[in-house]
């Protein structure tokens, strides 16, 4: 009966996970990165040289998977699954480290949990990731418990081996994982038993990935001490801003996301302290060991290389093992406690998810990389419908390219315009990588100065956007400049705005003025 109850219990919670990921999961445009999940999968005899900072698991499951429908919820809906799915892999991993009331509250929080939630609806693989990660360490823990471990430890070095092929920062895990379980031994034949699992289970992963880890260096390598990459260097402050976007997201109003933090760091807090009183010092250790290894590591590597690489989208799995203990401590607490906490949590998570859901983030500082989503596929269906032959597509900053390569018939050629140099230079300087530059996305994503304009169109159809909507920054500046100019050489023939995106429709056969340079030297 008791076995039962908490079946019910488990696809209670399973069927909450499915409803908050699965609720509006079609209703935003494609973003650039998920245009490029879908332009890249068309050829996945190509990733090799076509994905940059990518691993290529992501884009061989959406090949076979958008062959079966184009709408934005089923490019997603992969996403969704493995999003859902981490719920029982995460209740059962609660269960064996350290109780079944932990495993349930652990399983709730991540079925609830913002940032799980964001990344369940994005056609990438940040849900994949901890999928994997999470799946991985569980398979680990029944090889420790199991007489029969090979055959654990082998599956154990399968998902973490998929985890790496969804996202490279799984090494940080593949080490991480077979490692923290020496933790778990209580005698010396224990500890022996323990480390014959986990060398055979970093030795099996290291063999599956070891056919992708010389493409993977290079592009390390690149990444780390050649680019100009875009993320930001983390300071000590990153550190408390990723605990509270592991607990309640990133759309959490500021204020109210710091009460969230100490509410979560004070449960979590009392959990580990619990935790030790309790004989259970080797199951909170494997927690704290997956939870904070991979973010302190990725963080020194990030201060200490030339780029940074620390992004909480890509940690988190890191993220869910912090849940595991924030859910052991609220088991740990008495009915009363337990129960005005958890309600706590719940709302704090209800506002984000709200924000969320309208599309807004209180404070763009604690989200590197992410952005309110634009109105990509309402400006597409206008485009759509005005094309004619002769027409051109122009874009003043290639974060509408992508989506639009998407929406809009291939027959059309669609180009990035500059206004100077110095645009391509800065591109090629952030992704420098061998090959990349050979698919269409990337060579239509090079710019061409606005002066040089292809000749033999009629209409030119100019899509103004930038990354970040308002920030006075490069691309904000180029798509002033560029609208600038072409107003002062050709007529304007409409225009039509849209969330975040601007279309302009000109006459390419009437100009007003020789084509000259911004600086005003006559093109040619």
């Amino acid at each position: 009966r008791a076995r039962r109850s908490q079946a019910v219990i488990l696809a209670a919670i399973i069927l909450v996970a499915a409803g908050v990921r699965l609720y509006r999961l079609g209703n935003p445009s494609l973003w650039y990165d998920e245009a490029v999940t879908v332009l890249l999968s068309r050829d996945i005899s190509a990733l090799p040289k076509s994905l940059g900072t990518s691993a290529p698991l992501s884009f061989v499951i959406a090949h076979f998977w958008n062959r079966l429908g184009e709408s934005e919820f089923w490019i997603r809906l992969w996403a969704a699954f493995f999003g859902i799915a981490i719920v029982p892999v995460v209740w059962g991993l609660a269960r064996i480290v350290l109780d079944r009331q932990t495993a349930a509250v652990a399983a709730f929080l991540v079925a609830i949990n913002p940032l799980c939630i964001y990344y369940s609806q994005e056609a990438r693989a940040y849900s994949l990731l901890p999928f994997w990660v999470l799946l991985g360490a569980l398979l680990a823990l029944l090889a420790v418990k199991s007489q029969r471990w090979a055959g654990f430890a082998v599956a154990s070095a399968v998902a973490l081996a998929l985890a790496f092929y969804s996202h490279y920062f799984a090494l940080f895990w593949i080490v991480t994982v077979p490692a923290s379980l020496l933790v778990l031994a209580k005698s010396r034949r224990e500890l022996v038993g323990i480390a014959k699992v986990g060398v055979t289970l970093l030795g099996l992963s290291v063999v599956l990935i070891a056919g992708w880890l010389g493409l993977f260096v290079q592009k390390a390598k690149t990444t780390m001490c050649v680019a100009d990459f875009w993320i930001p260097r983390p300071s000590p402050r990153s550190l408390l801003i990723s605990f509270k976007n592991f607990c309640v997201g990133f759309q959490s109003p500021k204020a109210q996301g710091v009460v969230a933090a100490v509410l979560f760091g004070a449960v979590l807090l009392f959990g580990v302290w619990r935790g030790l009183r309790e004989s259970r010092a080797g199951g909170i250790a494997l927690l704290i060991a997956n939870a904070a290894v991979p973010v302190c590591a990725s963080f020194v590597v990030s201060r200490i290389a030339k780029n940074s690489i620390y992004l909480d989208r890509c940690l988190i799995a890191s993220g869910v093992f912090v849940l595991i203990l924030v859910a052991h401590g609220l088991s740990s607490l008495g009915w009363k406690a337990r129960t005005g906490a958890l309600a706590a949590m719940v709302l704090f998570c209800s506002v984000s998810l709200s924000n969320h859901y309208h599309n807004v983030i209180p404070d763009i500082s604690h989200c590197p990389g992410v952005r309110p989503r634009k109105e990509f596929r309402a400006a597409c269906d206008y485009v759509r419908q005005s094309l004619r032959e002769g027409d051109l597509i122009a874009h003043t900053c290639r974060s509408s390219l992508g989506p639009f390569l998407v929406y809009i018939p291939p027959q059309w050629r669609q180009i990035v315009l500059a206004t100077s140099t110095e645009h391509k230079a800065q591109v090629m300087r952030k992704y420098p990588y061998r090959g990349m530059w050979a698919s269409k996305l990337a060579k239509s994503s090079l710019p061409i100065l606005v002066w040089e304009i292809p000749r033999g169109y009629r209409r030119l159809i100019l899509i103004a956007s930038e990354w970040d909507i308002g920030k006075m920054d490069f691309y904000h500046s180029e798509k002033i400049a560029i609208t600038r100019w072409l107003d002062e050489h050709y007529a304007r023939l409409r225009a039509r705005r849209f969330y975040g995106v601007e279309v302009y429709f000109y006459d390419l056969t009437r100009p007003r003025l020789p084509a000259t340079s911004v600086g005003g030297t006559t093109k040619g």
